[in-house]
């Protein structure tokens, strides 16, 4: 049995979906007793991330109080093996990513942005705690509806219209999430303790990805350098979660991840290898799933 905690709201289903075809999964409700939900559990999935503050959408403190109870609530169950999912976004903007450039996983994080740092912070966290078993899977950028820059990105093509710093034309490693939780199954089975792994899926841009949320949407341009500086002022704020700096950045700056040696490693391959393959992801807006609230009768 594994149990997968944490997540947001639209995409956790699809990654039980995936971590399904692999195991047994249970999903920890909020406010559920840790100590009865880990019954009969061997490994834990963390899909939640650094925790954000709801009204500013930066990080609490680092790691957080959820973070932190999880694995307090795993060593007095005598649960070792966690998979901790963190992100691509770790490696920041600042690493080089000219024409051809791709990232892998001996590639030297340098977070620059306050979400990025907290990934990063709460993956060397875990790392120290020796008792643990943990495992670490950095995800490409998530293609699901329920992502929340994917989320902000259909929002704005509602009001008419997008201008993408540099137009979204910079290529970009997406992964299906479903994808992304087969992979967490093949992490729980086959990662080594103390590794860093890397999941992508296909390349693509922001702009690709706009027209698949919106073929008949307006998509314009608009120079970087103008754009940063309008972050930096602050205008043009719109929806809470949406960080405009490191929006920006995320955006505008490409990502091309190297999986190779994780995909041998865990002997895992995705199964959507193109944009198009994961229009059911990215047009769901709900889900059916229910949270198991705590295990009976074990």
């Amino acid at each position: 049995m594994q149990l997968i905690c944490g997540g947001e709201a639209e995409v956790t289903p699809h990654l039980i979906r995936g971590l399904a075809s692999e195991d047994k999964v249970r999903q920890l409700a909020p406010g559920a007793d840790l100590a009865r939900a880990l019954r009969g559990v061997s490994v834990v999935h963390h899909v939640g991330g650094p925790e954000l503050d709801p009204d500013s959408g930066r990080p609490r403190a680092v790691p957080g109080t959820g973070l932190r109870s999880l694995v307090e609530a795993m060593l007095q169950s005598r649960v070792r093996r966690l998979v901790y999912l963190s992100s691509a976004c770790v490696y920041g903007a600042l690493v080089p990513h000219g024409p051809g450039a791709r990232l892998d996983e001996l590639t030297e994080p340098q977070p620059r942005h306050p979400l990025e740092r907290a990934y990063w912070a709460e993956e060397r966290w875990l790392k120290a705690q020796r008792e643990l078993q943990v495992v670490i899977l950095r995800g490409a950028q998530p293609a699901a509806a329920g992502d929340r820059l994917l989320a902000e990105l259909k929002a704005r093509l509602k009001l008419g219209g997008l201008r993408l710093p540099s137009g979204g034309r910079a290529p970009r490693t997406f992964i299906a999430a479903s994808d992304l939780g087969r992979a967490l199954g093949a992490a729980a089975r086959r990662g080594q303790p103390g590794s860093v792994l890397l999941a992508g899926g296909f390349v693509a841009s922001w702009r690709e990805m706009a027209q698949a949320l919106d073929p008949k949407a307006r998509i314009g341009s608009v120079p970087y350098e103008l754009a940063h500086l309008a972050a930096g002022l602050g205008l043009g704020r719109q929806g809470r979660g949406w960080w405009r700096q490191e929006a920006l950045d995320h955006l505008a700056r490409p990502q091309v991840l190297d999986d190779a040696r994780s995909r041998r490693d865990l002997v895992w391959s995705p199964l959507v290898t193109s944009l198009a393959e994961c229009s059911d992801e990215l047009s769901l807006t709900g889900s059916k799933t229910r949270p198991v609230r705590s295990p009976r009768g074990r």
